[in-house]
């Protein structure tokens, strides 16, 4: 076992190595590709899983529908006052 350091005998006893720099900068870059890698496998699968089940989905869309539908009926009958105190005729439909 080396420990990647120079010997007693060099200009520079006991430093660490070139070598050692570059396993050191290897694991760093592992360690940095290896959690963008498991990020991006993660997000993948996330993507895959809908947040909303599809029957939850359905009740939402059809909750909307009625709330619009609530909604054109109260403006039409709205307008439908509107032209009765205006003295003009009224219609059944949207104007």
């Amino acid at each position: 076992y080396r420990d990647y350091r120079g010997p007693p005998w060099s200009s520079k006893p006991y430093e660490f190595t070139l070598q050692y720099w570059h396993i050191l900068a290897a694991r760093l870059a592992f360690i940095i590709v290896f959690e963008h890698l498991v990020f991006g496998i993660k997000s993948f699968i996330a993507y895959l899983i809908p947040d909303v089940p599809k029957g939850l989905h359905e009740r939402i869309r059809r909750e909307k529908y009625l709330v619009q539908e609530m909604m054109y009926e109260a403006e039409l009958e709205h307008l439908q006052q509107q032209r009765r105190q205006s003295g003009q005729p009224v219609h059944h439909e949207w104007p």
